[in-house]
């Protein structure tokens, strides 16, 4: 049986990190289809632009502002 299990992240002024803590929850070693929502939290730096970017660059997640 095929499981999807969510990963919700909640975001706000990481831009700094959220690019490598986005990276270790989708390198999890799980059995499981994973995708990640990200929501960011009305950050004033650049986290939202950085989420932008991987979610172009993998259809696993998700970005919620």
């Amino acid at each position: 049986m095929n499981v999807k299990l969510s990963v919700v992240m909640p975001v706000y002024n990481e831009g700094q990190t959220v690019a490598r803590a986005v990276e270790r929850v989708l390198e999890a070693p799980v059995d499981d289809e994973v995708e990640l929502i990200a929501v960011d939290d009305g950050s004033s730096d650049d986290s939202a632009q950085v989420l932008q970017r991987l979610s172009e660059a993998d259809p696993r997640i998700q970005v919620l502002s």
